[in-house]
């Protein structure tokens, strides 16, 4: 069996990072995996890895993104190669993460998806297949695409538009193409998502819920003084969080606004592409860019007491995930699925803004996470959010798409 793994980056963020665990899984299951891709850095092609994206293509889908509000409905070149590879590479079945990113023509790809007779899974990592516009709708708390979009109430958030609101064709567009592949099967990575897609008009496709898991021979507690003594660590109180691109959303503002409010012995340490101006580090905000090193991510993780994760919006972080299994407890907002992983024996969840709260509680039980969590914690989490268990999941689920494809 070959299984086609197709998503915008590849190796890099959360949804690279799970496409090439899952391509790793794939393989150790004595099965095939093709994967394509059009964002981030242009690794050499091989047999099974394709970059397909084309630099003036994808600025002129920004370009009409920005304009027109029609996102995912460009890049005809882009769109035609990932066809003409699968084509030739001819999978069992077609796996989708993130089709949004400025890679790939929806409207043209999907129909040549209804006319092949190809089982295809597609993990949902945000809501932008069920809406007119937007990836989140939490902030602006728009209810809108469970019946129709109309009149987006934040046209500038991504995928951005400057001049136009096409979120009623979009939305339309989007119900009538996606739901014309039959044997089109969803996937939710947090039971947050699998509810919101229950309501959409996504909701005859859904399948199941599979969480994202992580490399645990990767993430895992590590010893590494190193840092401490290059960053001037000995006897701060270190708090930790992390994001491929500090977007809005994301919480910056709030994180320093808690480390100011907090003693002069704690220490953030912000990991991840910080947008606008950059921010010079102090003794107490250090900022470091773009970390792909993951050994040195897990290393991060492993020398701070507490994880902290503000984002408002969002749907299960891996960074969460990778964080516990590197024993170290976790404080989130309730956005998303966060939740649904966070018990008081892994951290704690907090309403969304509670600033107060949040720093109140630190200041009151410092003590308490001074320490990794427990062995007995730490191997319950890497059980249940290994990526040899959760992706598993994948192929079994492949396997049994397939048979049933050949059968009728």
């Amino acid at each position: 069996m070959k299984v086609a793994l197709i998503n915008s980056v590849y190796d890099v963020g959360s949804t690279g990072k799970i496409v090439s665990g899952l391509k790793k899984i794939i393989e150790l299951n004595g099965l095939e995996a093709t994967v394509i891709y059009g964002r981030g850095k242009r690794k050499s092609n091989t047999k099974s890895i394709y970059f397909v994206s084309f630099f003036l293509e994808k600025l002129f889908h920004v370009i009409m993104t920005r304009i027109f509000d029609s996102h995912g409905l460009h890049s005809f070149f882009a769109t035609r190669k990932v066809c003409k590879i699968l084509d030739i590479e001819k999978p069992d079945i077609i796996h989708l993460h993130n089709i949004h990113g400025y890679y790939i023509d929806y409207f043209y790809f999907f129909n040549y998806l209804k006319n092949r007779n190809i089982p295809v899974i597609w993990t949902l990592h945000d809501c932008w297949p069920f809406t007119g516009h937007c990836a989140y709708f939490d902030k602006v708390k728009c209810l809108k695409w469970q019946s129709e979009c109309n009149n987006c109430p934040q046209l500038n958030s991504y995928p951005k538009s400057i001049f136009f609101d096409r979120t009623k064709i979009n939305f339309n567009y989007k119900k009538k193409i996606f739901n014309g592949v039959s044997n089109l099967y969803l996937v939710g990575v947090s039971d947050w998502i699998s509810r919101h897609i229950k309501d959409s008009f996504l909701s005859n496709k859904f399948e199941r819920v599979i969480y994202n898991g992580v490399d645990t021979n990767i993430f895992t507690p590590k010893t590494n003084t190193t840092l401490i003594e290059k960053y001037k660590l000995e006897n701060k109180f270190i708090l930790l969080s992390v994001a491929k691109i500090w977007e809005s959303r994301k919480g910056l503002e709030d994180l320093i606004k808690l480390i100011n409010d907090l003693p002069d012995y704690f220490v953030l340490i912000i990991v991840g592409r910080v947008l606008g101006n950059s921010r010079a580090s102090t003794n107490r905000l250090i900022f470091i860019n773009n970390l792909d090193d993951q050994n040195m991510l897990a290393d991060f993780y492993s020398i701070s007491n507490i994880f902290l994760n503000l984002s408002t919006e969002d749907n299960l972080p891996m960074t969460i995930i990778e964080a516990l299994a590197c024993g170290t407890p976790v404080f989130t907002y309730d956005t998303g699925g966060c939740a649904e992983v966070i018990s008081n024996r892994f951290g704690k969840v907090f309403s969304k803004g509670d600033l107060k709260g949040l720093s109140f509680f630190i200041k009151q039980n410092q003590n308490n996470y001074k320490s990794k969590l427990n062995l007995e914690i730490i191997n319950e989490i890497k059980e249940k959010f290994s990526q040899n268990i959760q992706y598993q999941k994948y192929v079994d689920l492949y396997l049994n798409k397939t048979y049933n494809n050949i059968k009728h």
